[in-house]
C-alpha cells in the first residue's frame, strides 16, 4: 500500500482550492438590466399574475350568470307527428295524418329575493377577485425586488471575495517565499492557505446564491438576468413616520379591499340562503299554435299565467345556517387581512429604520478597515508588522465590504417593500 505524505494531500487540497476559485471569478460581462424591465416583463408574464386575471375572467363570467337568472326568459317548442291513420267522423276529418304544432314562451321572476341577493353576492365575488388580480401583480413585484436585490448582492459580493482571493494569493506567495528564506513559520503557511480557501469559499456562496436569484426571477419574469453589476443609488433619508404608512395601506391595500369584498360577497350568500326559504312569484306568458284548429275554429291561442313556489326543506335550512357562519368567518378574514397588512408595513418601515442605520456604520467600518488594511501592508513591508497582522486586517477589510454590500441591498428593498406593501408605485 502506498502511503501518501500529510504536506502531499495538504498541497493538494489547496490546488483544488485555487482551481475552483480560478473557475469562479467573476469575468466582464454585460450589465444588469434594469429593475423596471424585470417588473414589466413579470406584468405581462408571470404565470401568476395570468392565473389570477384568468380567475377574474371567470368571476365575471359568473356574475354576469348570477344576474341573468333575474331576466326575462324566452322559450320554444315546435312538434310535427304522423299517425298512420287520420281521425274521421261522420262530419268530416277530425285530425289528419300529419299535425304540426308549436309556442312560444316568455317568462319573468317577479319577486325572487334568493336570486337578487345572489347576483349581489356574484358582483362582489367578481370586485374580489379584481383586487385580487392586484394583489397577486404588488406580491409579484415583491419577490421580483426581492430576488433582484439578492442577486445585485450575490454578484458583488463574488467580486469583493475574488478580489480577496487575488490578495490571499499574493499573500500566500509572499509566505511561501518567506518560509523558504526561514523568516515565517508552517502557522503562517498554513493560515495564508486559509485565507485563500476562505476566498474561495465565499466565491462559491455567492456564486450560489446568484443562481438561486436568476432562477426565481427567470421564473417570475421569463427574464434571464445577465451577470454584470450594477451600482445601486442608496439614499440615508428617513422615511415618513409608520402612522402615515399604515394610514395609506388601510385605504388602497388590495389584499384588505378584497377581504372586504369577500366578507360582502359572504353575507349577500347568507341573505340569499335564508331568502331561499320565501316563496317566488312569476310570470309567464305563452302563445301557442296547430295545424289543427279546437273546436271553435282556433289555430292560435295565448295563455298567461302567474306562480307562486315555495320550497322549504331541512337542507335549505342547514344551507342558511351554513351560509350565515361563512359570513361570519369572511368578516374573521377581513380583520385578519387588516392586521397581516399593518404587520408588513410595520416590517418593512422597521427594516428601512434600520437598514438606514447599517448603511452608515458598514460605511464607517468600511472605512476603517480600509485604513487599517493599509497601515498593516505598509507596516508589513517596512518590516516593522507581523504578516498576521495584515491577513487579519484585509480580512477585516472584506467582511466589511460584504457587510455594506447586505447592509445598502437590504435597505434598498425594505424601501421597495414599504411601497409595495402600502400599495403605491415604487417611484414615490
Amino acid at each position: 500500500m502506498i502511503g501518501i505524505q500529510k504536506p502531499a494531500l495538504l498541497s493538494a487540497a489547496f490546488s483544488v482550492a485555487i482551481g475552483l476559485a480560478i473557475l469562479c471569478l467573476p469575468t466582464q460581462v454585460k450589465a444588469l438590466q434594469p429593475l423596471r424591465e424585470f417588473l414589466s416583463y413579470a406584468e405581462r408574464q408571470g404565470l401568476e399574475n395570468r392565473i389570477a386575471l384568468t380567475t377574474l375572467s371567470g368571476a365575471q363570467a359568473d356574475s354576469w350568470a348570477a344576474k341573468g337568472q333575474l331576466m326575462p326568459r324566452i322559450s320554444g317548442q315546435g312538434s310535427t307527428a304522423f299517425d298512420q291513420y287520420p281521425a274521421i267522423s261522420q262530419w268530416g276529418t277530425l285530425q289528419p295524418q300529419r299535425t304540426t304544432g308549436g309556442s312560444l314562451a316568455a317568462s319573468l321572476p317577479v319577486i325572487d329575493a334568493a336570486n337578487w341577493m345572489n347576483a349581489g353576492a356574484a358582483g362582489h365575488a367578481f370586485e374580489a377577485a379584481g383586487y385580487a388580480l392586484e394583489g397577486v401583480r404588488q406580491e409579484t413585484k415583491r419577490r421580483v425586488v426581492q430576488a433582484y436585490y439578492a442577486l445585485v448582492a450575490a454578484e458583488a459580493m463574488k467580486h469583493s471575495y475574488g478580489r480577496a482571493w487575488e490578495t490571499a494569493k499574493h499573500d500566500l506567495e509572499i509566505a511561501q517565499e518567506k518560509k523558504k528564506a526561514g523568516a515565517a513559520t508552517a502557522l503562517d503557511l498554513a493560515r495564508s492557505r486559509v485565507e485563500v480557501a476562505a476566498a474561495a469559499q465565499g466565491i462559491v456562496d455567492a456564486e450560489q446564491g446568484a443562481a438561486l436569484a436568476v432562477q426565481t426571477l427567470r421564473s417570475l419574469t421569463s427574464l434571464t438576468p445577465s451577470a454584470g453589476v450594477p451600482d445601486p443609488v442608496v439614499e440615508v433619508r428617513e422615511e415618513a413616520p409608520l402612522e402615515h404608512w399604515e394610514a395609506i395601506a388601510s385605504e388602497r391595500s388590495p389584499a384588505i379591499k378584497e377581504a372586504t369584498a369577500r366578507k360582502l360577497a359572504a353575507e349577500a350568500a347568507a341573505g340569499a340562503a335564508d331568502c331561499a326559504l320565501l316563496p317566488v312569484l312569476g310570470v309567464s306568458i305563452t302563445e301557442n299554435g296547430s295545424s289543427v284548429a279546437d273546436d271553435q275554429g282556433h289555430n292560435e291561442w295565448y295563455q298567461a299565467a302567474a306562480t307562486l313556489t315555495l320550497n322549504f326543506g331541512v337542507d335549505s335550512v342547514s344551507e342558511a345556517r351554513a351560509k350565515n357562519r361563512g359570513a361570519e368567518k369572511a368578516a374573521l378574514q377581513e380583520a385578519l387581512a387588516r392586521q397581516s397588512v399593518t404587520d408588513a408595513v410595520n416590517e418593512a418601515w422597521q427594516g428601512v429604520v434600520s437598514g438606514i442605520a447599517l448603511s452608515q456604520v458598514t460605511q464607517t467600518r468600511l472605512v476603517a478597515a480600509q485604513l487599517a488594511s493599509d497601515l498593516a501592508e505598509k507596516s508589513f513591508k517596512a518590516g516593522a508588522g507581523s504578516h498576521q497582522d495584515m491577513v487579519q486586517a484585509q480580512r477585516d477589510l472584506t467582511q466589511a465590504e460584504c457587510e455594506k454590500i447586505k447592509a445598502n441591498t437590504e435597505l434598498l428593498y425594505s424601501r421597495a417593500a414599504l411601497r409595495l406593501a402600502a400599495a403605491l408605485p415604487l417611484d414615490e
